[in-house]
């Protein structure tokens, strides 16, 4: 006789990549098909032992020809965790995960993984970025990797028993001396102030045992498991940086911060009171922002740009031009939010605002001492009654904003579905200064026809284009080659009013040039 053991932290056994019937011979003698099962021969007094950590049915699944009692299930390989305290936690094993980098370890960084492919709230439908003031994140998944998006991950399996605690920096920049202890305790009052520097464990250097991090790398994802087994139990966790004030501003380090299992309270976060500390919206640093084709300033002197690859718009300091912010479609609850262009920030420095394709405009309130915005919402400004005789499709060509008069003129092209004419439209609108939102002002023709509300094409003539400035707003048009330039006075209670004779083209000239 003698003894076979199959030991790992994931055991698949498989013939020509599927997993299928595998002969163990425990001694001499012929395999035998078992037809999908494994199967071990008879074998006098040898053994099997058979153990992973991914479940524990490996028994269910094998036949065996010898006596039951030679065949043992044990559990896959652990050791224990020195980043566990308390009465539930100290001194606990947990099991090794594969694909690290470096190797199977059983703690460690997740290899090929940013920031932009993490859920930060498990609970919500959509992708969520870390909070804006955020510089570390530490989550607890007791669904695995799976639990924030990252479930095709080859490190993704299932530990029954055991949750996952993810550490992730969610900055452009590396921190200092990162420091983490989870206490698991069986009272819920209980709290320790453990910790350890954070460390990696590389199979593949020379150098023996681990190696003490000095700083968490801009974007690094760090992970272990913690045991999950008691009916009962509290999980706290500390961390801590150590951060230039100067730099970092006032860190708020974490000191027995309650990891629950369901939503929001799955983070905690160390946080700095600079909210434009080099954190991003829901991409990191590295991530690639080609493409932008349109930049506004801030009244701090922040840059916000449009990256028409991402269909996102970047914050960045107007200095050393780090990222300090994303806002991306699809991402952190904005959706509908592409084909960007025609971004303004108001002189007051309460918005910024952008034109959403052809249909609408998006609001966003702007921190007065940071610039980080926070989107407000997403409007379709009304084109008013149609010109037709059946409704209309509109495409918003151009909005142009007035924030010292609090009023926006929108330009549009109404198409006529069936027979294909097409008109152009001036919209005029009023604009709460504390919600930016936009409220179209109705279009109420009287005997003077100083065009309340809207202003429409004649047959033949064509909008070039319009601007809002203070006072007055100017309308460039075209027809038969002519070209006229139009001046309008904005009324919040009754819209455009006209303000003399329009200009034409021939008419337009220099002055004091001979």
């Amino acid at each position: 006789g003698g003894t076979i053991k199959l030991v790992g932290t994931s055991l698949v056994l498989a013939v020509n990549g599927t997993q299928n019937a595998v002969d163990l011979f425990a001694s001499g003698g012929l395999g035998s098909d078992r037809g999908n099962r494994y199967s071990i021969d008879e074998g006098a007094d040898g053994r099997i032992l058979l153990g992973d950590n991914d479940d524990s049915s490996e028994l269910a699944r094998t036949q065996v020809d010898i006596s039951t009692s030679a065949v043992r299930e044990i559990v896959g390989p652990t050791a224990v965790n020195p980043y566990l305290h308390g009465d539930l936690g100290l001194g606990q094993a947990t099991p090794y995960i594969p694909n690290l980098l470096g190797g199977s370890q059983i703690y460690g960084f997740l290899d090929g993984i940013t920031i932009d492919q993490i859920d930060f709230n498990p609970q919500s439908t959509e992708r969520d970025a870390p909070d804006s003031d955020a510089l570390l994140a530490v989550l607890r998944l007791p669904g695995g990797l799976d639990d924030i998006g990252l479930g095709n991950h080859p490190s993704a399996i299932s530990f029954p028993g055991f949750d996952w605690v993810l550490v992730a920096n969610v900055t452009g920049q590396n921190l200092s001396s990162p420091r983490i202890g989870i206490g698991i305790h069986s009272s819920d009052i209980t709290t320790e102030t453990t910790d350890s520097p954070l460390a990696f464990d590389d199979l593949d250097i020379a150098t023996a045992g681990p190696q003490t991090l000095s700083a968490l790398n801009a974007g690094k994802v760090w992970v272990t498991l913690i045991p999950s087994s008691a009916a009962t139990q509290t999980v706290r966790v500390n961390a801590s940086l150590a951060g230039d004030a100067t730099v970092e501003g006032t860190l708020s380090n974490l000191a027995a911060a309650t990891l629950g299992t369901g939503g929001e309270n799955q983070v905690a976060y160390i946080t700095a009171n600079r909210p434009a500390l080099g954190t991003v919206g829901i991409a990191n640093a590295d991530a690639s922002f080609t493409g932008f084709k349109e930049i506004a300033t801030g009244n701090s002197g922040e840059i916000y740009a449009l990256s028409a690859d991402r269909n996102a718009m970047v914050l960045l300091d107007g200095t050393d031009y780090r990222v300090l912010q994303v806002i991306e479609n699809n991402f952190d609850g904005v959706s509908n939010f592409h084909d960007l262009r025609n971004i303004t920030a108001s002189p007051d420095g309460e918005f910024v605002r952008v034109q959403v394709g052809d249909r609408g405009l998006a609001t966003l309130a702007r921190d007065s001492s940071t610039g980080v915005l926070t989107f407000l919402q997403l409007q379709v400004p009304d084109a008013g009654l149609s010109p037709f005789f059946r409704d209309y499709d509109s495409s918003l060509q151009k909005i142009v904003i007035n924030d010292i008069d609090h009023t926006a003129i929108a330009l549009f092209e109404l198409t006529d579905p069936v027979d294909g004419i097409t008109a152009q439209r001036l919209k005029a609108y009023t604009i709460d200064n504390l919600t930016g939102v936009l409220t179209a002002i109705p279009n109420v023709p009287d005997a003077f026809n100083l065009h309340e509300g809207e202003i429409d094409s004649a047959v033949g003539e064509t909008f070039v284009d319009v601007t809002n400035g203070p006072a007055i707003t100017y309308l460039l048009t075209e027809q038969a080659s002519d070209q006229r330039l139009n001046s309008y006075r904005v009324v919040a209670g009754t819209g455009f009013a006209g303000l003399g004779t329009a200009v034409a083209g021939a008419d337009f000239g220099f002055t004091g040039a001979d």
